[in-house]
């Protein structure tokens, strides 16, 4: 029998949408690259976000701005403390070369953003087809990474590429161990070598990459994991640890701080937080520029959880290798993340950056094992998922626009957290808003009467109102909480004078001097008070020792107590 006009037309027309499909994943890389450009384009026009990039960049141009500084990343701590415990030279590099080509342009450090987080797309993308998957499936669970509202931190925000950077050479190093694994070339075992050394040397968090390597090559190679072959692998990790040991021990000479147990000893009180980030994965509808334990839900995780394992029970996707390997892959990279001191438990949404990527080989499981009709529902379920996060990945990220908007963020989601309230206030303040400055100091101290410094900054607030009263009192409570401060000490002096207790401040004022002889206007106020009081011998000699301190004083302060 001959085919029909019809069934000829309808043949021709499957075809022709089978032929359109593979022309659309024949231009996949493409796909990734245009999506990731055209979202985060916006961020070029991005400032600073007063956590960490200040200090970083803007406040440390004569470092960031020489290529030559380059190796001196390697010998450092990211704030160039010996008693740090942040080693990334990796990261402190990336920011020499972006302020050697840029010239302190933030649209520099940004557009470098953008284009680590698309790099780390492709790479995954490369390593879920290496896996197994299809291109079809392996594309739109790219997409749906690119995309993730979750991850917008370490894009938007410019410290945040730490974690796309790890995720670069993380995901290069596996990348070349299958390579190795499938080709024996050597080549391919010293880029493996290679990208595993660049790893360590961005973020510590790789130190449990041989686990996931050992796994790896126990799932995927037809060799015995303790193999001959295999143990220059062994050598050559080992080889990595000691150097990067060796680098961080002189970079960082850190002589106290907390051992493995005490570390180890924060995952039970930091256990919320990994629900925190599970709940981010499919639900991204908490999310906060600083997100606490304190102010975050469990609920969206628990729920994220069951969904996921409903997903497995529907389709019938049995845990096999490549769903151990993403479940490992999850569990490995978000432990670190558990170990934050409790005092600094800030659990910043970047961190998630290389975890999602476990769950999105965790669910290439499904793609292997699915049916036509099974593979085409996830695939439809990704595709509404990633349309789905677009608007609110464009609203979220414009928390990080500036620093206004990223500390409005700050507070108005971690209510509680003493850090985000007191930095948020010094930032109101330093945008001239006292008012919004003044309301969020107090909040400091209702969470935290005993903060250092926020009682202070209060003070000083009331001081320029000249509200005397208020400033005395808080920077008296500022120095019963911290009686070493300086600042405190000259304030409070300031205070009395401005009240006709001058003889009172003249002592606040030389215990100023005493905790800092280098406070520089303490000087020019003791010679006016003293001259006020006529003690013309103290006036002349605070004069003198202003003078050597680079402070002007008045001719005429000058001539009014010369041969008194």
């Amino acid at each position: 029998m001959k085919p029909t006009k019809n069934s000829n037309t309808s043949t021709q027309k499957s075809v022709s949408k089978t032929n359109s499909k593979k022309t659309i994943f024949n231009f996949s890389y493409a796909i990734i690259i245009l999506l990731g450009f055209v979202l985060y384009a916006h961020t070029l026009k991005y400032d600073y976000t007063n956590l960490d990039d200040k200090t970083l960049i803007a406040d440390d141009k004569a470092f960031v701005l020489k290529l030559s500084n380059i190796p001196q990343a390697f010998k450092l701590d990211v704030f160039k403390e010996k008693a740090g415990t942040f080693y990334r030279p990796m990261f402190v590099a990336s920011l020499i070369i972006d302020g050697s080509i840029g010239k302190m342009s933030f649209a520099v450090y940004h557009f470098s953003n953008i284009l680590f987080h698309i790099i780390s797309a492709c790479l995954l993308f490369s390593l879920l087809i290496k896996l197994g998957l299809k291109k079809e499936s392996s594309l739109l669970l790219t997409l749906f990474f690119v995309v993730h509202p979750a991850l917008v931190q370490a894009v938007a925000w410019i410290p945040g590429r730490n974690d796309s950077l790890l995720a670069i050479f993380v995901l290069s190093s596996f990348i070349m161990l299958m390579n190795y694994i499938q080709s024996k070339k050597i080549i391919h075992f010293i880029l493996h070598f290679l990208f595993f050394i660049l790893a360590l040397f961005t973020k510590e968090t790789a130190i449990v990459l041989p686990i996931l390597y050992l796994l790896m090559i126990k799932l995927f190679s037809k060799e015995k994991l303790f193999s001959k072959s295999n143990s220059l692998f062994f050598i050559s990790w080992l080889a990595s640890f000691v150097i990067w040991f060796i680098a961080r021990s002189s970079a960082i000479q850190t002589t106290q701080g907390a051992t493995p147990t005490e570390f180890l000893s924060n995952i039970p009180n930091n256990l919320s937080a990994f629900f925190l980030y599970v709940g981010k994965i499919l639900l991204p509808f908490n999310l906060s520029v600083m997100p606490t334990i304190a102010d975050g839900t469990i609920i969206f995780g628990i729920i994220s959880i069951v969904i996921i394992l409903l997903i497995f029970f529907i389709t019938k996707t049995k845990f096999s290798s490549l769903a151990l390997f993403g479940g490992c892959w999850f569990i490995l990279f978000i432990i670190p993340v558990l170990l934050v001191p409790k005092e600094s438990a800030f659990f910043y949404e970047q961190r998630l950056y290389l975890p999602i990527m476990g769950i999105l080989i965790l669910f290439g499981q499904i793609v292997i094992n699915a049916n036509a009709k099974t593979l085409k529902y996830f695939n439809a379920g990704l595709v509404v998922l990633t349309i789905c996060f677009l608007p609110i990945n464009i609203i979220y990220s414009n928390n990080f626009s500036n620093k206004i908007s990223f500390w409005d963020n700050a507070i108005a989601t971690s209510p509680n957290s003493v850090y985000a309230n007191k930095i948020g206030a010094s930032v109101y303040y330093l945008d001239n808003n006292p008012e919004k400055a003044e309301k969020y100091y107090l909040k400091t101290l209702q969470l935290n009467p005993n903060e250092p410094g926020a009682n202070n900054d209060l003070g000083i607030i009331y001081q320029n109102r000249k509200e005397w009263d208020k400033a005395i009192a808080c920077f008296e409570k500022e120095i019963a909480v911290n009686p070493t401060s300086d600042k405190a000490f000259y304030s409070l002096a300031l205070g009395y004078y401005n009240t006709k207790r001058t003889a009172e401040a003249i002592i606040k004022w030389e215990k100023c001097l005493s905790l800092n002889p280098d406070y520089r206007d303490a000087y020019q106020s003791l010679a006016i008070a003293n001259a006020e009081l006529k003690n013309f011998e103290r006036a002349r000699y605070y004069a003198d020792e202003a003078a050597k301190h680079g402070v002007e004083v008045p001719k005429d302060f000058l001539k009014a107590i010369e041969g008194k």
